[in-house]
């Protein structure tokens, strides 16, 4: 078949046709190709919202399988997308959390901040740590916030230059300022809580490095180790 003396004799047609007949065919070109264009985004499966959303990431199987345990305790539905994360309905997100936070969980496992682990290599990257700090500050602020007691809640998180020395490197440190609603206050189960759900979102936090205290600058849950264990056993 000779493609070129196909072309060639439609474009000859295509000439002795009048302008109006050379619209209308135009016209139906433009209508098949649309047509054939609609079929094909309509078939194409959309992605949809299943309104899940991650309550953790990167758990060790060990806490994964605690808090699937506690998350069917508390009758919470749930997914497990992948090995280490689980998903929940994304309203119960934030309480949740402070939920697993009161029961010691996750236990071993950081969620988050591997960004911190990278070397800096410039002022970029630099600023892109120091949104994605303040992004997690806030976050873990609006989940301490949950707690019905809490008026407002505000997490300061510093986290020191990684030294090359293993000797001097400053382990990373988080203070809470926690103001309450109007004759409220926190039981040390609850401050106990919000120290474990902090240090869980850092990586290399330890709990001993939170400091909670209220607007007046008083500390909160100063207790000791063997107190906070107790509490939260």
């Amino acid at each position: 078949m000779d493609i070129k003396a196909i072309v060639e004799q439609v474009v000859a047609l295509y000439k002795k046709l009048n302008r109006q007949q050379q619209f209308a065919i135009i016209g139906a070109v433009v209508v098949v190709i649309a047509f054939i264009s609609f079929l094909v985004v309509y078939n194409v499966p959309q992605s949809k919202d299943d309104g899940f959303r991650p309550l953790y990431e990167g758990l060790s199987q060990k806490d994964a399988g605690l808090i699937v345990q506690q998350l069917e305790k508390l009758q919470i539905e749930y997914k497990i997308p992948e090995d280490g994360t689980i998903a929940i309905r994304k309203e119960l997100v934030n309480q949740t959390r402070m939920e697993m936070a009161t029961q010691g969980l996750p236990q071993d496992s950081k969620i988050g901040f591997e960004l911190f682990d990278k070397q800096e290599f410039g002022a970029t990257d630099f600023d892109q740590q120091i949104k994605f700090l303040r992004a997690k500050e806030g976050e873990v602020a609006r989940t301490i916030e949950i707690i019905s007691t809490i008026e407002s809640a505000k997490v300061q998180i510093a986290i020191p230059k990684e030294s090359v020395f293993i000797a001097k490197q400053t382990p990373p440190t988080a203070s809470v300022i926690i103001k309450m609603k109007e004759g409220q206050v926190l039981s040390k189960r609850q401050v106990s809580g919000i120290k474990f759900l902090v240090a869980g979102a850092i990586s290399k936090l330890s709990i001993e490095n939170v400091k909670v205290i209220d607007e007046d600058g008083i500390p909160l849950g100063e207790e000791d180790a063997a107190t906070r264990a107790g509490e939260l056993a």
